[in-house]
């Protein structure tokens, strides 16, 4: 391999570790911070707390459910 070709290789396995810790910081981020995000972790963390504290757990459920193609597709595969 020539020079060029390895240099170019590290690059873009460097772009795309970068690209991955970035997306990674963004999500943390999210949950961490925005009201969503927590309203989310809250949810997922303790169902019956998040409803005495008076968050809509079915508005925060409810984008779970929804597939995001029109085939119908189970939530999990079985035998995972």
């Amino acid at each position: 391999m020539t020079k060029a070709r390895v240099f170019g290789a590290i690059a873009v396995a460097l772009l795309a570790g970068g690209a991955a810790i970035a997306f990674a910081a963004a999500l943390f981020a999210f949950f961490r911070f925005s009201r969503v995000g927590t309203a989310i972790r809250a949810c997922a963390d303790n169902y019956t707390g998040a409803l005495v504290i008076g968050l809509d757990v079915k508005e925060y459920d409810r984008h779970r459910q929804r597939p995001l193609t029109r085939t119908p597709m189970p939530m999990y595969w079985p035998g995972w």
